[in-house]
């Protein structure tokens, strides 16, 4: 109860999932929600919407100092986690450009190499 009074909190759109031909499901959500309480300095928005593979989204910090962090990010199926990260500086439109690449997954998964040795306790 303490966190509802503190925290503006808005959600616009909750997920759904729609049924096609086939069984084939396809996930389909928007979402956005904004958080400002000034006694803590917490700022914060965040929203993110999906269709199928695709998904598309950002939020924005407002960080010490007055800075404000905004980072936009996508995905599209096998093909990889795009980000685009901007700080703007008080009182100025100017947007830095701290990074802005694409992660992927690796080509194969990763497997762990069979252990060598088990430890038991006791005789």
């Amino acid at each position: 109860m303490v966190a509802k009074r503190l925290l503006c909190f808005s959600l616009f759109r909750v997920l759904f999932v729609r049924i096609l031909e086939g069984n084939l499901f396809v996930i389909d959500y928007a979402f956005r929600y904004y958080i400002d309480h000034p006694q803590t300095g917490v700022s914060l928005d965040h929203w993110e919407n999906r269709r199928g593979d695709y998904v598309h989204g950002g939020y924005g910090v407002l960080e010490p100092g007055g800075y404000v962090r905004t980072v936009h990010y996508e995905v599209e199926g096998n093909s990889g986690f795009r980000t685009v990260i901007k700080t703007t500086a008080p009182g100025s439109s100017l947007q830095y450009n701290i990074h802005s690449g694409k992660k992927s997954q690796p080509p194969h998964p990763l497997w762990n190499a069979q252990p060598v040795a088990f430890v038991q306790s006791g005789h």
